[in-house]
């Protein structure tokens, strides 16, 4: 939002400075050229920055400081000193404001969590209900017969809050299952 104001103070700024100039040359069309043609390909830049793995989205801060200063170029290189400078502090301002407000709301974490045990009819209801008591969201889950005698692999995806530890979480299931399954976390 501030990127695009500020692109669009400099474009009304330019064309008014423009207008007012005594001058028998018509609008150079170059301008607005090379300023869409900066935008675009900043932003195509800028969206290789944004790293989608394990249903978390990295990147998006980055994509668009990158894109705001070179909007902030196109102010600069305008003479838009003052505009560029107000632009900058309030950058500044909002990415500090926001840094400082992300640290007090709720975080989801992703994990995979593999049970390798004997199949029983409950286990997998018995599990679900178990994590879903702790807070925990199964995204995905996928079963396998590992053998002919019944065991099964159960291999579920989670969501789960910054208080859910994980240590914790792996001793419950433990106590929960009983120590001949096997239980794995990743994160």
């Amino acid at each position: 939002c501030l990127a695009s104001t500020l692109l669009m103070i400099v474009s009304m700024r330019f064309l008014e400075g423009y207008q007012t100039r005594e001058s028998v040359l018509p609008l150079p069309q170059g301008f607005a050229r090379i300023a869409a043609g900066i935008v675009t390909g900043i932003g195509f830049l800028g969206a290789g920055t944004i790293i989608n793995m394990r249903n978390v989205t990295r990147g998006l801060t980055t994509a668009a400081s990158i894109w705001f200063v070179s909007i902030l170029g196109i102010a600069i290189s305008t003479g838009a000193y003052a505009v560029a400078v107000v632009a900058t502090v309030t950058a500044f301002a909002v990415l500090h404001v926001l840094s400082y407000i992300e640290h007090f709301l709720p975080r989801d974490r992703y994990c995979q969590l593999t049970i390798r045990a004997p199949s029983e009819p409950d286990r997998v209801p018995h599990l679900q209900a178990h994590l879903h008591g702790r807070g925990i969201i199964v995204s995905t889950m996928r079963l396998k017969q590992l053998d002919a005698a019944g065991n099964i692999e159960i291999v579920f995806s989670l969501r789960r809050t910054r208080r859910v530890s994980l240590g914790t979480l792996l001793k419950e299931l433990q106590q929960v299952l009983g120590s001949s399954v096997q239980i794995e976390i990743e994160q």
